[in-house]
């Protein structure tokens, strides 16, 4: 990450089936051998995904960087739940969207980090059509 850049949001979530239905099959130690921590941070110039392993819960990888720019369709869908809500994110290179669940503990970030993408791109789009524009 760009030691200048200040975060302004971590969204913790986990990768891979819905959750309940992880529950039924066993749940403990299935969900965490098939399932992935994920770590979205928004930081003022960028959104870095991080990928950890679920028994650590602690970020490993960087799975991807999409500067703010470029982050208009970055959110393919949200789907909110009572217990478990769904993001699903568009990311570059990718036929299909990541699908992220996101606890209703974390609701708030969730909602939080929705707002601030669907900002950000909005204040992008005037200012690109400003200097494409002779």
């Amino acid at each position: 990450m760009d030691p200048t850049a200040r975060c302004r949001l971590v969204l913790l979530a986990v990768g891979g089936p819905y959750p309940p239905f992880l529950r039924s099959l066993g749940g403990g130690l299935v969900s965490m051998l098939v399932t992935n921590a994920y770590f979205v941070t928004l930081t003022d110039q960028a959104v870095y995904i991080h990928r950890g392993s679920r028994p650590q819960d602690l970020p490993e990888t960087l799975y991807e960087v999409v500067p703010l720019d470029r982050a208009a369709g970055l959110i393919a869908k949200v789907k909110r739940g009572n217990g478990w809500n769904a993001l699903f994110l568009r990311l570059p290179g990718r036929r299909r969207p990541l699908r992220l669940n996101v606890s209703f503990q974390s609701r708030d970030e969730l909602e939080s980090f929705v707002a601030r993408i669907r900002k950000s791109t909005a204040q992008a789009a005037p200012a690109a059509q400003a200097v494409a524009a002779p």
